[in-house]
């Protein structure tokens, strides 16, 4: 059932289905403009931040522990 340009769910299964499916689409499918995004969308700007983000806390550990 639809009023105007919204949708109307009649059950939490729908409601939960339909907020699913948005945010799918919001962080895989629709390219972002943001400062680090660079036209990637929001998931493919977390997957390449994840590499050098690893590399930086094993580094930290390392200089903790050469410290200790």
């Amino acid at each position: 059932m639809q009023r105007g340009d919204k949708e109307i769910c009649h059950s939490r299964e729908e409601l939960q289905r339909d907020a699913d499916e948005r945010l799918h689409e919001y962080n895989e499918q629709m390219p972002r403009s943001g400062k680090h995004c660079c036209g990637k969308t929001t998931m493919q700007t977390l997957l390449d931040s994840l590499p050098p983000a690893k590399e930086k806390v094993i580094e930290s550990t390392l200089q903790t522990a050469s410290v200790n």
